[in-house]
């Protein structure tokens, strides 16, 4: 099996990232913009996912464009819920609640069914795959997902870990593809992340070290960072350059991993819409990185871009509807905390792959 990419937007309202969360935060300014964004995506037949959260679902732009892109076959819809702008509005709104997984398990239910319903209005097509809104995923996340008819969860971003705000902890996901515990039938692409640097082999164990209140006020990561020792990348355009990227993607390739999943948020693509783009100058430059990056994939490293449906098709095949690439368990700890953690044993030893994909090993595989 070639090495295959996928590719994941985050399609949201623009917001102040530092600011406290705020119901009536909907601009979505950058829709305008986002075929930009598309035109990348065509000129390497990339169908990428467009995950949309309300604010964005209600944009006509953004519901008569994306439209006329699945229908052309040039991209798919997926789900994007930020509980604070989604209704039903009835829970506070507060850092713990702007992860939908920490949401009563009826109120997270309803928001993502009201969300799903309007997509399927505006855009015409029942979207199947859901990404968190702050990769905010908790232990009834799954149940709804598959009560919904989704087929793909794209939430967890191994190595990250979103304890210290409330939110899940994804530093022992696996890497590659996934099915749940009790959910077989619910498929997990995780965002593709992981460690570079001289102490890679220990980042599970350092960055917790380094996560620590005084080590962050220190800029201990940034330090390291610079000075190629340790560094926690994941695969987007945002915040990392085109050989991070290219050498996070070798190195899990070494590794034996094949499936590889890109993210970007679509508020970058308006200046000062995202934290990663204050200038016009900054967006051109992203849309740069990702284009180089596209390419490189494609050519030199001699890959294929399929969308996140298609390769669920593709492995389900393969699977014969039986055959998990990786074990999960929701589960929940502290007051009004949701803890979505791996199995145990996954990061120990090998994700179950397939053996009629060629080139995936029985190793371990670490973020």
């Amino acid at each position: 099996m070639p090495p295959t990419l996928l590719v994941q937007v985050h399609t949201e309202e623009e917001f102040d990232w530092q600011a406290p969360f705020d119901r009536k935060a909907t601009a979505t300014t950058s829709v305008p913009q986002l075929p930009r964004l598309q035109a990348v995506f065509d000129a390497h037949g990339t169908a990428a996912t467009w995950a949309v959260d309300w604010p964005v679902v209600e944009h006509p732009g953004m519901a008569e464009g994306l439209a006329t892109w699945v229908r052309d076959g040039r991209a798919e819809v997926g789900a994007h819920l930020h509980p604070w702008v989604n209704p039903p509005f009835v829970e506070e709104v507060n850092r713990t609640n702007s992860f939908a997984g920490n949401l009563p398990p009826e109120l997270e239910r309803e928001k993502l069914g009201r969300l799903v319903a309007q997509i399927e209005a505006r855009i015409g097509v029942a979207p199947r795959t859901y990404v968190a809104g702050r990769y905010g995923v908790g232990p009834n996340t799954l149940r709804a997902l598959v009560e919904l008819g989704f087929r793909i969860d794209g939430s967890a971003t191994p190595p990250f870990d979103f304890r210290a705000e409330g939110g899940p902890d994804f530093s022992r996901f696996p890497v590659s593809p996934y099915r749940y515990d009790g959910v077989p039938e619910l498929l997990g692409l995780p965002v593709t992340g992981g460690y570079l640097g001289l102490l890679r082999s220990l980042g599970r164990v350092l960055m917790p070290l380094i996560d620590a209140p005084l080590a962050k006020r220190l800029g201990v990561e940034a330090i390291l960072s610079r000075l190629a020792v340790l560094e926690r990348v994941r695969l987007s355009p945002e915040g990392f350059s085109l050989a991070e990227m290219q050498a996070l993607t070798r190195r899990f390739h070494a590794d034996g991993e094949r499936v590889f999943t890109l993210s970007l948020h679509s508020t970058s693509i308006l200046p000062g819409g995202s934290p990663y783009c204050a200038t016009e100058s900054d967006v051109v430059e992203l849309l740069g990185r990702l284009d180089r990056y596209l390419g490189w994939f494609r050519g030199e490293f001699q890959g294929r871009i399929q969308s996140h449906l298609s390769f669920a098709d593709t492995l389900a095949e393969i699977e014969g509807g039986a055959r998990p690439w990786a074990s999960g368990r929701a589960d929940s700890t502290g007051a009004g905390q949701a803890q979505f953690e791996a199995r145990a044993d996954v990061g120990r030893k090998s994700a179950q792959i397939p053996p009629e994909l060629p080139g995936q090993t029985p190793r371990e595989r670490q973020a």
